[in-house]
C-alpha cells in the first residue's frame, strides 16, 4: 500500500470521526432536560441521554441510525474486501504450514473485529423504542470492557507455549474438582 494511500485513508477516518462527533454534539446541544440529568449507565452515551431527554429526539435518533448504518455498513464492506483480497493471497502460498500460521492470525483478528462491530451496531443501529437500559449496559460492557480484554488472550492463544500454559491450567482446575 502506497504512502499516498495510507494517509487518505487515515484522513477520511479522522474526517468521518470529526463529522459523526459533531453531528452527534450538534444535536444533544438542542436537547432540553426536564427531570433527572442523571444518566443511568456506564458513561454518557447518547441512546441513555436521548431517553432523559423531554424534547422530541427524532431527529437525533435518525441521525444516531442513519450514522451507525451506513459507518457500520461501510466498514463492514471494507473488511469483507480486505479479507478476501487476504484470503486469496493466502491460498497462493504453496506450503501448508504457511497457510495454517496465516489462516491462523487472520481467524484470530477476524473473531476481535466481529465481536466488537456485532455489539456496537447492536447497540447503536437500531430504533431508540426497542431501547432497553439493562440490556444495554450488559451490551456496552462487552465492547467497551470485555472484548479489548479478550482481545490480547485471543491473539496469545496463537502461541504454542501459550496454548500449552492454558490447556495444563484448564486440565489441573478440572481435575481438582
Amino acid at each position: 500500500m502506497s504512502r499516498c494511500l495510507r494517509m487518505r485513508l487515515v484522513g477520511v477516518a479522522y474526517t468521518g470521526g470529526l463529522l459523526t462527533s459533531v453531528i452527534h454534539t450538534s444535536c444533544t446541544f438542542h436537547l432540553f432536560f426536564c427531570n433527572s440529568n442523571k444518566v443511568n449507565h456506564f458513561f454518557c452515551d447518547i441512546p441513555p441521554l436521548l431517553q432523559i431527554s423531554c424534547t422530541d429526539t427524532f431527529m437525533s435518533e435518525l441521525f444516531t441510525f442513519l450514522l451507525s448504518s451506513v459507518l457500520g455498513s461501510f466498514s463492514a464492506i471494507v473488511i469483507v474486501v480486505s479479507y478476501a483480497k487476504i484470503i486469496s493471497s493466502i491460498l497462493r502460498i504453496k506450503s501448508p504450514e504457511g497457510r495454517q500460521k496465516s489462516f491462523s492470525t487472520c481467524s484470530s483478528h477476524l473473531t476481535v473485529v466481529t465481536l466488537f462491530f456485532a455489539t456496537a451496531i447492536f447497540i447503536y443501529a437500531r430504533p431508540i423504542s426497542s431501547y432497553s437500559i439493562e440490556k444495554d449496559k450488559v451490551i456496552s460492557l462487552v465492547y467497551t470492557v470485555v472484548i479489548p480484554m479478550l482481545n490480547p488472550i485471543i491473539y496469545s492463544l496463537r502461541n504454542a507455549q501459550v496454548k500449552d500454559a492454558f490447556i495444563t491450567a484448564l486440565h489441573k482446575a478440572i481435575t481438582y474438582k
